[in-house]
């Protein structure tokens, strides 16, 4: 017999290691914090894609960088 070990994430998923889990609880936790907090959209009541906002972020991450912290 084996001991097996899994990481699971809040949303049921279960990782064979903790990075992907990590990814994973860090891609909900955005999302999470996301729909609490959203850029607004172009029309009235609308909203950004939650996706397409972290795609932007990622994309110009270290732009973003330079102009928080100088």
């Amino acid at each position: 017999m084996e001991k097996v070990t899994s990481y699971k994430t809040t949303d049921g998923y279960l990782f064979e290691t903790e990075d992907e889990a990590t990814k994973h609880q860090a891609d909900l936790d955005f999302t999470e914090w996301y729909l609490k907090n959203p850029v607004p959209g172009n029309f009235v009541g609308t909203s950004v894609d939650v996706v397409v906002f972290k795609e932007y972020l990622t994309n110009n991450a270290d732009k973003l960088r330079y102009l928080i912290e100088g």
